[in-house]
């Protein structure tokens, strides 16, 4: 199993409750945090990290 699908079946799950909740409060902070800690994971390509970021909604913050 490649790297890229096993952080989405164990991680994304919680990220993208991290994320609701975030949005959910209007913690900008959070969702900062959540997108460095996703950028500075050297496991994955840029374009995984583009793709991960966008999938949970904070590409663009």
């Amino acid at each position: 199993m490649k790297y890229l699908e096993s952080f989405k079946k164990y991680f994304l799950p919680s990220y993208k409750r991290a994320v609701f909740k975030a949005k959910l409060l209007n913690d900008k902070c959070a969702l900062i945090e959540l997108q460095s800690t996703i950028w500075n994971n050297w496991n994955l390509t840029k374009n995984e990290k583009i793709k991960l970021l966008k999938e949970l909604g904070i590409w663009k913050i």
